[in-house]
């Protein structure tokens, strides 16, 4: 989401000085984590557009779509492995500091979804509403003879949802998982932090695995740091290929985690949360492809 462009939006909904012409808004999501490409919208700026739209009148809900991303926030604060401990383990990689400042402003957000068979790696369907202000479960209450239980009418969580005749193993399965492995930086956060890492290991490979000359063309969705800069350097780019090569990609991990400019840039790379996306195309005589 582009924070500039829905500050535009927001605007032209309480332009018109009379108030039947203004349009209301009930919410704005924040994707936090995208399943695709796990991409983070910036929930900071959305927060803070809110805030100041709330003193001209037009206030709405802020929701955090955190199937993904959601359980990412027991990576804070971030914590690293130190060389001794990767000696024989994966390192635990820290959050970029994009993402990290974007999943410290969860308690701002009025409601949060969060998928434990996603991140939380619990079997399939389990999932999750959060509220921070427990009163707007009854806006989406309801109670169906079908899925009726005795109880209901007095309240139960089968009727603050959209959906309520989901399997009770899958609950019973993430509160389980929750109090064995743990919500912080030494359960989850070490569960996800390894991945992190290793997601960014698999993605330095496709980002350097061809050049100009390759009949295979691999392309990452999410770009080197290089080649984000506002004018790129073709030479640049190149360079910081080659420095990905020899001295991330070819390098133990106790070696690497021991050299502090290589992490610096490892904590750069791939995507906000962990999913990497990549195209693939080839070259036929030393010209790329062009029949789709």
């Amino acid at each position: 989401m582009n924070a500039k462009d829905l500050d535009k939006l927001l605007a032209g909904c309480i332009d018109s000085k009379d108030e039947s012409k203004r349009t209301p808004v009930y919410a704005v999501v924040a994707i936090m984590g995208s399943t695709e490409q796990g991409a983070v919208d910036p929930l900071v700026e959305i927060l803070d557009l809110r805030d100041k739209y709330q003193h001209k009148g037009l206030s709405f809900v802020v929701h955090c779509d955190g199937a993904w991303g959601g359980y990412f926030a027991s990576m804070l604060p971030d914590v690293s492995s130190g060389p001794d401990e990767a000696k024989d383990s994966v390192p635990i990689q820290a959050l970029q500091p994009y993402t990290k400042e974007q999943l410290e402003a969860y308690p701002r957000a009025d409601s949060i979804t969060i998928d434990p068979h996603k991140s939380g790696y619990v079997p399939y369907p389990a999932g999750g509403l959060c509220y921070r202000d427990g009163r707007m479960r009854y806006l989406i209450t309801w109670t169906s003879p079908v899925v009726f239980h005795a109880g209901d009418d007095v309240g139960s969580i089968g009727v603050y949802g959209v959906e309520g005749s989901k399997p009770g193993a899958a609950p019973v399965a993430a509160f389980l998982s929750h109090e064995v492995i743990g919500l912080d930086t030494k359960g989850y956060g070490t569960l996800l932090g390894e991945a992190t890492f290793t997601s960014t290991m698999l993605y330095s490979h496709w980002a350097t695995m061809t050049d100009d000359t390759s009949e295979l063309v691999v392309v990452p969705f999410n770009m080197l740091p290089d080649e984000k800069k506002p004018n790129p350097d073709p030479k640049a780019i190149e360079e910081q290929k080659e420095f990905v090569r020899k001295r991330i990609i070819n390098k133990p991990n106790s070696e690497l985690v021991s050299d502090k400019e290589a992490m610096k840039l490892v904590t750069q790379l791939g995507s906000d949360l962990m999913i990497n996306a990549f195209a693939c195309n080839f070259r036929v005589n030393g010209k790329l492809n062009e029949d789709v």
